[in-house]
């Protein structure tokens, strides 16, 4: 029997709070209706009663009188449905306009039969304004699209298409890219803050004026300003109007010259601007934008110590091959730095570090490997560090990350008391090929500046890393994991004199390194046949000194040995010599 029209769109006796069992039986009753509405539109567009152009237009001119109104369209559709049910009309003696009325209103009946149509709009609509994007013209798909919100939520239902028409910061990021979208979305978001991007270099000669004009009017509503130029752009006279709530400012250019902005930016009000972007250009030094900073970002972009010393809001700083010259120690600068970012080369990071003193700092450092700063560059983030907290550091990760161009990276996580959750310090340092153990000369030069804690962790993933054993035995690490390859473990014992002069190395040697060692882990390896054996008779002699491992994890591991067969036998024979 063929569902009632007019029970699928009047009924309330179903809705979105109903069970999940009737809600799936009336939407396959209004899917069975959508598929006879559907089959009639065609049939009525491929009959010859009316030329398939002549058709679509009747359906436009009937579309705009039936949505006129909202509550026009829904006597309409409530009238048809009616006729149809009682027979008085069949579904294919209906026109383009009527047909196409009925398939709105279903759709718009089944989708409210979802169970987030549940939530109020009060709640409904907070939670879809959170999904709102950033706005980043340095990226490829720097288009205004990407960045209208109320587009793709009007699209869901009609439900959703309300909430975005009624809310204006569904409409509140502006990029003028694509100019023909500005008007409107200023029409649209009404009296709230805005989020703006501009590329004048997209926009028509003949319209840019207009078009940055309109929207500089509105300066007064603009919280965040992202401004991309060529190096030969020229500020837009806008710029002048003050930005009472401005919070953020990019100010890019493509470089790779620096222009110098002498403008006064915003009229020298912008009381509430707290972050401030530059990149291939610099402002006077003498600019009160400086002033109220808590985030500066600078790419290849000079900056003076002496200016971020008058900087007293300054939490966090971002500096991107923005030294001009070696920073002069004889001066040192004090920030209340929370992060820190540096990538430059080596030697001047490492000499920004000594000039600087950023005890609370936790610091991210990306540079080019050079062997002889190495030493300098840890003693800079060990005398910054001691200033705060006199504690020794907790823990060491040591990663291999993918090649960059034609260099390998390698990332040091070192973590202290302060910075529980997060690494005190992260280093990413790009190597040299011709240098195989440049690693090795990072690692080495790092324990052999920083102090670690007897309760410190210590986890590599890396790949054929070579330490010598009277470095890292003697670094008391309660706990130790080792991805990849067991390299790093056994090339420390193995690699010395007494430990080749043994048929196999003596576990006694190896219990005098590690008293504190409780926690060992190997992920992702294959054991070789004297590894293997190793592992066992370390592990029954330090069971017979009282000196068990309290918990070692095999992770993904395999065996090679002809010995034990299998990793089931190894794990069998590891149990039985520690438990």
């Amino acid at each position: 029997m063929r569902p009632s029209l007019i029970r699928a769109l009047s009924s309330e006796e179903v809705s979105s709070f109903s069970s999940r069992s009737v809600r799936e039986n009336f939407t396959d009753e209004i899917d069975l209706l959508l598929k006879e509405l559907d089959s009639a539109y065609v049939s009525l567009k491929a009959s010859n009663m009316l030329p398939v152009k002549q058709a679509l237009k009747l359906f436009r001119r009937k579309s705009k009188q039936y949505l006129l109104r909202e509550s026009q369209e829904e006597d309409t559709t409530l009238s048809l449905a009616a006729d149809v049910s009682s027979g008085r009309r069949s579904i294919g003696s209906l026109q383009l306009a009527e047909i196409s009325l009925l398939q709105q209103q279903l759709r718009a009946r089944r989708n409210s039969l979802a169970s987030i149509d549940r939530l109020p709009t009060e709640i409904l609509a907070p939670i879809i304004e959170f999904c709102c994007p950033t706005i980043d013209a340095d990226k490829p798909e720097f288009r205004t699209a990407n960045f209208i919100l109320g587009l793709g939520v009007s699209h869901v239902c009609r439900r959703w298409r309300d909430i975005a028409m009624s809310s204006p910061k569904f409409w509140t990021c502006i990029v003028v890219s694509r100019p023909r979208w500005a008007d409107e979305l200023l029409r649209r978001s009404g009296t709230a803050p805005l989020s703006v991007g501009i590329d004048p270099s997209s926009v028509r000669t003949k319209n840019r004026a207009n078009r940055l004009s309109g929207l500089f009017e509105h300066m007064s509503r603009i919280q965040l300003l992202h401004l991309c130029l060529t190096d030969d752009g020229v500020i837009p006279t806008g710029l002048s109007f003050p930005a009472p709530i401005m919070k953020a400012f990019y100010l890019h250019y493509t470089g790779p010259s620096r222009p110098f902005v002498a403008e006064k930016l915003f009229n020298a009000e912008s009381p509430k601007l707290q972050h401030l972007s530059l990149k291939h250009c610099s402002l006077p030094w003498e600019s009160p934008l400086w002033v109220n900073l808590v985030s500066l970002e600078l790419i290849h972009s000079p900056i003076a110590l002496e200016l971020l010393a008058t900087m007293p809001r300054l939490r966090e700083l971002f500096l991107e091959n923005s030294f001009n010259e070696t920073p002069n120690p004889s001066a040192p600068t004090t920030l209340q730095l929370k992060k820190l970012d540096l990538t430059d080369s080596l030697h001047l990071c490492s000499r920004f570090l000594h000039v600087v003193s950023i005890p609370n700092s936790r610091i991210c450092l990306a540079a080019n490997f050079v062997g002889s700063d190495l030493r300098s560059m840890f003693e800079a983030l060990e005398r910054n560090r001691v200033e705060a907290d006199r504690s020794f550091l907790t823990g060491l990760k040591l990663t291999d990350l993918p090649t960059l161009g034609d260099g390998p990276q390698f990332e040091v996580c070192i973590f202290s008391r302060a910075h529980r959750s997060d690494a005190h310090y992260i280093i990413r340092l790009l190597g040299d090929p011709s240098l195989p153990r440049w690693r090795e000369d990072v690692i080495a030069a790092l324990l052999k500046t920083m102090p670690f804690d007897e309760a410190a962790t210590l986890t590599i993933k890396c790949k054929g890393l070579k330490l010598s054993g009277s470095l890292l035995l003697s670094k008391r690490f309660r706990s130790i994991a080792f991805y990849h390859d067991l390299v790093t473990f056994a090339e420390p014992l193995e690699s010395d004199p007494l430990m080749k002069a043994a048929d196999r190395f003596d576990p006694l040697y190896a219990i005098v390194h590690y008293p504190q060692l409780r926690k060992l882990g190997f992920f992702h390896v294959a054991i070789s046949e004297r590894q293997g054996e190793n592992i066992v008779d370390w592990l029954a002699q330090r069971k017979r000194l009282g000196l068990g491992i309290d918990e070692m994890r095999l992770i993904d591991c395999t065996v090679t040995s002809p010995e034990f067969g299998s990793m089931k036998e190894l794990v069998e024979h590891i149990y039985t010599a520690s438990a």
